[in-house]
């Protein structure tokens, strides 16, 4: 059973660099990262290069209504309205191939 604390551990160690930095001094400490994340309101999924989820926060399940056990993997633009979904991921697309962050 995956539990919250081996979540976070997990996704430490999976943080994009820009985040967590190589050093260290990237834009933010990799753990208070994760504190902002968990403690925030909004939902918060961090995916891999495919788009499977590696990290979900707390109000991200809840509003999607999914447990930590099935975001692991779930391709996140499979929660995205119909209408959207071709656009968002295309300019997801682009930002993974240019190896920027992603939003939305």
């Amino acid at each position: 059973m995956l539990t919250r604390q081996t979540s976070l551990t997990r996704t430490k160690r999976k943080l994009p660099a820009a985040l967590a930095g190589g050093n260290g001094q990237g834009l933010f400490d990799a753990e208070l990262a994760l504190k902002l994340y968990e403690l925030s309101p909004l939902g918060i999924c961090l995916s891999d290069g495919t788009g499977g989820c590696i990290y979900a926060n707390a109000a991200y399940l809840k509003i999607m209504g999914m447990t930590l056990e099935d975001s692991r993997g779930a391709l996140w633009s499979g929660s995205l309205h119909p209408d959207d979904r071709k656009r968002v991921d295309a300019e997801w697309q682009e930002a993974v191939k240019a190896g920027q962050l992603f939003q939305s």
